[in-house]
């Protein structure tokens, strides 16, 4: 009888029975920092490179571009800084990142509003970029949702 329960046990632990999870990434447009109006409305991941980390008041920005004006930037706002474990510039300066939210738009510029930690990744190399088309619905249309 032991041996039944290892055998079971063993079963649901197997690496080729286990579901590997759905990355939040999937589905997603991911362009880089200065196609970021492509997907202005939509929630995206904008990649790219961190050349300035800057502050306004109680603004904090990751720049990508120097000239810092008319071009995608991400935005912090000093309540939210708390949830960073070191400050800013030495957490995301000069390095590659992709950055997970909405992409809205602030005086006609790309931006994505941070709100927590978990939606910057620094990476190695940035990834493919790909545009997701959305889906288009009709009001009243039924939709079947997956339990």
């Amino acid at each position: 009888m032991a041996w039944l329960f290892a055998i079971a046990i063993s079963g649901i632990f197997s690496p080729s029975l286990a579901q590997s999870p759905i990355a939040s990434e999937a589905g997603l447009s991911q362009v880089r920092w200065n196609e970021a109006e492509k997907v202005v409305g939509s929630t995206a991941i904008v990649s790219g490179k961190v050349v300035a980390v800057g502050k306004a008041g109680r603004v904090n920005f990751l720049n990508f571009d120097k000239s810092r004006r008319d071009v995608f930037k991400v935005v912090i706002f000093a309540e939210d800084l708390h949830r960073f474990p070191m400050p800013l510039h030495e957490l995301y300066h000069q390095k590659l990142v992709t950055v997970r939210g909405g992409v809205t738009l602030y005086k006609s510029v790309p931006q994505i509003q941070v709100t927590s930690v978990d939606q910057i990744k620094v990476v190695d190399q940035l990834p493919p970029t790909r545009l997701r088309k959305p889906v288009q619905r009709q009001v009243g249309e039924r939709i079947k949702v997956a339990r």
